[in-house]
């Protein structure tokens, strides 16, 4: 039973610095991508390059 709260536990954590990282992450990019439609049309085109790209900014 321990385990499993722990787990449980650990688990929410997780997805709370997921969810703090992903708000970081809209952030950094509302910032970098202001006035450029055409990055935003390259993000559209290959979003997980943006979001590693992000991601490691």
């Amino acid at each position: 039973m321990a385990d499993y709260t722990t787990k449980t536990y650990q688990m929410k954590r997780e997805i709370l610095t997921f969810s703090e990282n992903v708000s970081k992450l809209q952030i950094t990019s509302r910032e970098t991508h202001k006035n450029s439609a055409s990055d935003d049309l390259q993000d559209f085109k290959d979003p997980k390059a943006a979001f590693y790209q992000a991601y490691q900014a």
